[in-house]
């Protein structure tokens, strides 16, 4: 890995010999990249980085500095190919600053509360540019400052620019006021992009539809997906308990756990399982998750003692190894209160790395988007998480079959899981990337 702090500082590391001849250069604008754990979708331009370089594709990064991550992984950044440069520019919370005793004007989180970072990412692009040597461009949001970036860069250089939407950038959280100025900037960015990746079919589709007057075949899908290589060495385990894992943030609204606390509970109370038996464990559950408020919601259902909450994200294969040894993971991702457009249209990116582990999985949900990769890959389709007696139900089950040593995967055909293996999903962005060069 090549890291330059502020552009033209001294670069560390030695740079290895490049896979071809003549690779085109792609410039990469990602807010999210290793060391940074505090989102999967570093995940996903991690390996987009790492596998282009076998289509002949060699990235630049421009990131903000490493401080601005909550979360660090160690393990991510040493998967950085030596050949990709990173390059990290100055940037601030836009909330801290403009907050007073944690109240702020709304405008400052448009497009996001990072957007300070546009100025000194726009100066820094500017110079690697006029640098030359670049054949394309691609921007990754979440944070849509990054596709802002993306675009000052494009209208600058004329280079084709590729921006990917790992989710929806206006929803129906957002007020009307919000809505039609992000609806706004994000026209001129689609309208300006030479190609639109969205991460899951229902994406595709919303933003095809959306964009209408623009034509279709400018809109590509790319699915998250799992990297092979990251499940060398795990293996299910063998548990001695009821061990029910959620790894991920956790809210009060699109990720809520209390219909998981509820049916848990029930089933509890009517003997079905006996609590001694049950290990619940919040694995890399946010603030939420040690607050007085979460507390007290498992007081009240009595789940207190049974529970284990580790807040603070922890590192990606250390969570891999401890999904692989739960009896059960469950993915929430459901609208109780929160965004619908999220819960409509995206898979949670952990889906696609369970499918490939096989452990046993319940999934609480009601969104088309996880509907249609469930039923894709064969597997059972998901409960709506109101639906307590049903969440019930599929939770003594698991049970019995682990007390009755029944095998506990959600067995997945190869042919369906592969096509989200990294390395074929490159291959996609690969051929988005050559589309949109201009003729020699």
């Amino acid at each position: 890995m090549l890291v330059e702090g502020e552009l033209g500082g001294a670069r560390a590391g030695s740079a290895a010999e490049p896979r071809s001849r003549s690779p085109r250069k792609l410039l990469v604008v990602a807010f999210h990249f290793p060391p940074d754990n505090s989102s999967t979708g570093v995940l996903r331009t991690l390996k987009f980085t790492q596998y282009l370089l076998d289509h002949g594709w060699q990235s630049e990064v421009l990131s903000v500095r490493e401080s601005m991550y909550e979360n660090h992984d160690p393990g991510l950044a040493q998967q950085i190919p030596p050949e990709v440069k990173v390059h990290r520019v100055w940037a601030t919370d836009a909330k801290r600053v403009f907050g007073l005793r944690g109240r702020y004007p709304a405008f400052v989180e448009v497009p996001d509360r990072y957007w300070p970072w546009f100025f000194a990412a726009r100066r820094a692009g500017r110079k690697l540019l006029a640098e030359g040597g670049f054949d394309a461009l691609y921007s990754t949001s979440p944070h849509p400052t990054a596709h802002l970036i993306g675009l000052s860069l494009k209208r600058g250089s004329g280079l084709p620019w590729v921006i990917d939407f790992r989710d929806s950038w206006v929803d129906d959280l957002l007020g009307p006021v919000r809505r039609k100025v992000e609806g706004w900037l994000e026209r001129r960015v689609v309208s300006a992009a030479d190609a639109v990746v969205l991460n899951t079919p229902a994406m595709q589709r919303f933003y095809a539809h959306n964009y209408a007057d623009l034509p279709a075949s400018k809109f590509h899908l790319i699915t998250n997906g799992y990297d092979e290589s990251d499940f060398a060495g795990i293996e299910l385990g063998r548990p001695s308990r009821f061990d029910i894992v959620y790894a991920g943030a956790i809210n009060d609204q699109n990720r809520n756990p209390e219909p998981l606390l509820r049916a848990l509970a029930d089933i509890v109370r009517r003997g079905l399982v006996p609590l001694g038996d049950v290990q619940l464990t919040f694995l890399g559950c946010g603030a939420h998750g040690s607050s007085p408020t979460f507390a007290r919601l498992l007081e009240r259902y009595g789940l207190r003692e049974a529970t284990t909450i580790v807040p603070q994200r922890v590192p990606y294969r250390e969570a891999l190894r401890r999904q692989a040894a739960a009896s059960l993971v469950v993915v929430l991702v459901d609208y109780l209160g929160g965004s619908r457009d999220w819960t409509v249209m995206q898979v949670p990116a952990k889906l696609y790395e369970y499918a490939r582990l096989g452990n046993r999985t319940l999934v609480l949900a009601s969104g088309e988007a996880v509907s249609e990769f469930l039923v894709g890959v064969g597997w059972p389709a998901p409960i709506p998480a109101t639906d307590t007696e049903r969440v019930g139900r599929a939770l003594c089950e698991a049970y019995r079959d682990q007390r009755g040593g029944l095998a506990r995967t959600t067995s997945v055909a190869p042919a369906a899981i592969a096509r989200y293996e990294r390395r074929a999903l490159t291959a996609t962005l690969a051929r988005i990337l050559d589309g949109v060069q201009a003729p020699a």
